[in-house]
């Protein structure tokens, strides 16, 4: 620095940098200070939100270019929708798609039909064909197609949502949903873990036991373990909680368990009558429901208390939702109820503040009345959890510590009312307005868009049960501390029931609501990912668990074994015995197999030069022993000659010839000469074919195929018919299953092979008395064919003997000229004599033209 810059102070260098004082500087140089300083404090305070609303046009302008560039040249409208929201055939339909994006495919749609050629002067958009007939006539017989296809099975309410949607298997009588066309094991395990994930579980059977209480434990009580009578404690007898229970076969604990269920009380009421729902899963419902009759039979002839048994599983609909935002998602879609005031009602709205649904006790029931939820659809999940005042927490203290007993009853004054009166949910269903005049209503609406209020003179009310479900149901039994330490707390949820025809509403509600609908697949995922077990999958030694493990074992040893075979894992090689199913019969050492299992033998499970060399070890030594394999069956239409061909020889034969006694040979190559007697009884094999020696009908049983008419004499035109029909509903059923799931034919395709063969079954018990008519028929026609000869001949014989007569004539007429003719020869005679005697020789001429006369009858004759 220079001496002139250093002797400058502090003080002076920052009046030099404020410049003048404002006394100093002219008028407009303050005023022009002033707004510098005022800008200078504004830009060091920047107020942000006046800032985004200046500028929020630009903003959007900026998002919507960012959207439209990203969605402009590689993807169509509906494919910016999420894949559960897409439908089939959207790109050909624009209904399909929302209303925010039917603008943008009709003009996707209208740009393809300019370039096309197909569509080239056309006016339409598509090359659907929307006129078939199938079309035309579907909304008049939708409902009669639907009755017809569901012959011998039952579908739930929600089954055409579900066919459109996942692929839907037969099980237990019933079309059950087996998982979505979609890839979704990670959302579902992701939905009940965090979200909600929905299953209708419909399909369950609800088991009605009606008596005094005494009465119903006494029947139950054979079926229960001596320490598992949950259904005697209070919170259980009360109708608070619903009581998990495992059972057995009468006087069979431990050994005979049926499998899971749970039971249900009707809360308590004045009168001595209850009521006793016992939920159970529909693969052991028959066995239940059996032993259920002969306990009532056994008491009923000690006691005159008796138990009724109804199966209302069609007066239900049942779903279940699993997730840690299931309680919000209910306490929203069943907020309208139609008692506020109400216990249930109270209690819903308090526990949904809560984070999860695994805080509340298990299995509590909560009872509820709601208006239609048609009125207010669509609902909207609030993702945030509630907010609760300083009493409400406290009464929400207060429930988590003690569950209120009054919460499962609807109605204190009627404790049978509600869900638990079936005639009176009958009637509010015959009552329920329609779809039609719903949306009369929502037209008359001011504003459109608007949802419904409650009209108490014309909607009607809904009864509905919220049932806690756990770990218990899947247990069967009371879950403790240790149990809870190996459980996830994706396995905790609420289980909805609701009476029929209210199962399509809710479903609908539930879904637009934020709930994610999974597949009896999906079911089991979560299951294993609780670390709970699954029935009837996960319980071994019941016979459930049987006859869905044979079935599971079957379906995978067809698979194998339609793979070729030297494309098949060869289980022996790696030392599996039981590749197809879990061999606990065989761990614990019991005898036997279940008759769901596959009979699979150790030479199935060879590779094919393993099989290829014990047949040629198996000829090698019935060439040597002189016998035939049973290994060396002649399967071929053209087989070759057997092995013991070699022993006829023209030496052997000229031995044997020689030998006695052929009964007493001792040389084994003569023995093979001597032909064995022909069989008098049994069967015997040609050509790999077995024959049996007195012919006759196999019957169905011994061929492996299934009879569909009954045992006995039957009037086989009535039954014919039948089975026709039953082969029109099989193709029609074939043909939804190629429409929806391909992969399924097979089972079709079977029934209807098992149909035929049953038709022709019928008609080969017909073959003898056909034969008989056909015997009668050929020889009929034989003595007809002998009869008209017989008569040509006789005819012929009558020509040949009038042509003999009359050439008798005409030779008579002919030997009177002959014999002169001869005379005039004698005396013409021209002078020669014999070579021998001497004498003249004479020579006599026949008229030409008699001879040709009988020459021509006689070959007329022939």
């Amino acid at each position: 620095m220079d001496a002139g810059s250093s002797s400058i102070r502090p003080e002076d260098k920052k009046r030099k940098a404020q410049g003048p004082p404002e006394s100093a500087r002219p008028h407009g140089a303050k005023q022009s200070t002033a707004s510098a300083r005022y800008t200078l404090g504004k830009a060091r305070s920047v107020d942000v939100v006046g800032f985004v609303e200046a500028r929020a046009f630009e903003i959007n302008a900026l998002q919507r270019s960012l959207e439209n560039a990203r969605s402009a040249g590689n993807t169509r409208a509906f494919q910016t929708l999420p894949r559960h929201l897409r439908r089939r055939a959207a790109s050909h339909n624009v209904k399909r798609l929302p209303a925010r994006l039917r603008e943008k495919a009709l003009a996707e749609m209208k740009k393809s039909a300019q370039t096309s050629k197909a569509l080239a002067g056309t006016d339409r958009l598509t090359n659907a064909q929307t006129s078939s007939r199938y079309k035309r006539r579907r909304a008049r017989a939708t409902r009669e197609e639907y009755e017809l296809r569901q012959a011998g099975k039952r579908w739930l309410e929600t089954h055409v949502w579900h066919a459109k949607r996942m692929r839907m298997k037969e099980l237990w009588g019933t079309m059950v949903a087996e998982t979505p066309n979609e890839r979704s094991h990670r959302a579902a395990y992701r939905a009940a873990k965090e979200k909600t994930y929905i299953q209708d579980v419909s399909y369950f059977n609800t088991l009605e036991l009606t008596g005094s209480e005494e009465a119903i434990v006494d029947v139950l009580r054979p079926l229960l373990p001596p320490d598992g009578m949950t259904i005697l404690m209070k919170p259980y007898a009360t109708g608070a909680r619903m009581a998990p229970l495992t059972l057995y076969r009468a006087g069979m604990y431990p050994l005979a368990a049926l499998g899971p269920a749970m039971a249900l009380w009707q809360p308590v009421s004045s009168t001595e009558q209850r009521k006793l729902w016992l939920r159970v899963h529909p693969a052991n419902a028959n066995a239940v429901k059996a032993e259920l009759e002969q306990a009532v039979e056994d008491r009923s002839q000690l006691e005159d208390q008796s138990v009724r048994i109804a199966d209302i599983t069609c007066d239900l609909v049942s779903f279940e939702l699993l997730g840690g935002q299931s309680t919000q998602l209910l306490a929203t879609v069943l907020a309208q109820s139609t008692d506020l005031g109400a216990c249930g009602a109270s209690v819903l709205q308090l526990i949904r503040a809560l984070p999860n649904p695994a805080v509340l006790p298990e299995s509590v029931v909560i009872a509820l009345q709601i208006h239609d939820p048609r009125l207010e659809f669509p609902f909207k999940a609030d993702p945030a959890h509630a907010s609760l005042s300083a009493d409400e927490q406290q009464r929400l203290h207060e429930i988590l510590l003690r569950w209120p007993v009054d919460a499962a009853i609807l109605d204190r004054q009627q404790p049978s009312a509600g869900i638990w009166d079936r005639e009176e949910c009958a009637k509010s269903l015959a009552r329920r307005q329609s779809e039609q005049a719903l949306n009369q209503r929502r037209k008359q609406q001011l504003i459109p868009g608007m949802k419904l209020k409650p009209d108490p003179s014309i909607d009607v009310a809904v009864p509905l049960l919220l049932v806690r479900t756990g770990p218990e149901a899947q247990l069967g039994s009371r879950t403790g501390r240790m149990d809870r330490q190996y459980i996830d707390t994706l396995a905790h949820g609420w289980t909805l029931v609701a009476p029929r025809g209210w199962g399509m509403p809710l479903w609908m509600a539930l879904n637009f609501a934020g709930a994610r609908a999974q597949g009896l697949n999906e079911c089991h995922h979560v299951g294993f990912e609780a670390g709970l077990p699954t029935f009837p999958a996960n319980w071994p030694g019941t016979s459930a668990y049987n006859a869905w493990d044979g079935a599971a074992a079957t379906a995978a040893y067809q698979k194998w074994m339609r793979r070729p075979p030297g494309k098949r894992v060869n289980y022996l090689k790696f030392g599996i015995e039981s590749p197809f199913y879990a061999p606990f019969r065989q761990l614990l050492g019991l005898p036997g197999m279940p008759e769901a299992y596959p009979r699979i033998s150790a030479d199935d499970l060879e590779c094919r030069m393993k099989r290829l060399r014990k047949v040629a070890s198996k000829k090698k030594e019935a060439k040597a022993n002189g016998q035939t394999s049973a290994g060396c069956a002649l399967d071929s239409s053209f087989p070759a000659p057997p092995d013991y061909y070699s022993a006829f020889t023209d030496a052997n034969v000229q031995r044997l010839a020689e030998v006695d006694c052929k009964a007493e040979l001792d040389d084994p190559e003569l023995k093979l000469l001597v032909p064995p007697p022909p069989p008098q009884s049994g069967t015997y094999s040609s050509f790999g074919r077995v024959w049996h020696v007195h012919d006759r009908l196999p019957t169905l049983a011994e061929q492996n195929i299934p009879q569909l008419y009954p045992e006995g004499p039957v009037d086989r035109v009535a039954e014919l018919k039948r089975l026709n029909r039953s082969v029109i509903f099989e193709f029609l059923d074939l043909v939804d299953v190629l429409v929806k799931d391909p992969s399924q034919y097979t089972a079709r395709t079977d029934r209807i092979r098992d149909v035929f063969v049953n038709i022709h079954h019928l008609i080969n018990e017909y073959r003898e008395h056909q034969a008989k008519e056909t015997l009668k028929l050929m020889i009929q026609q034989q003595i007809d064919g002998k009869r008209q000869t017989t008569e040509r001949i006789l005819s012929k014989c009558q020509e040949l003997e009038q042509t003999i007569e009359r050439v008798k004539l005409e030779a008579a007429d002919t030997g009177t000229e002959l014999t002169a003719a001869i005379a005039g020869d004698a005396d013409q005679a021209d002078g020669t004599t014999h070579a021998d005697t001497g004498q003249p020789e004479r020579t006599h001429t026949v008229p030409d033209d008699g001879l040709a006369r009988i020459i021509d009858a006689v070959h007329n004759l022939t």
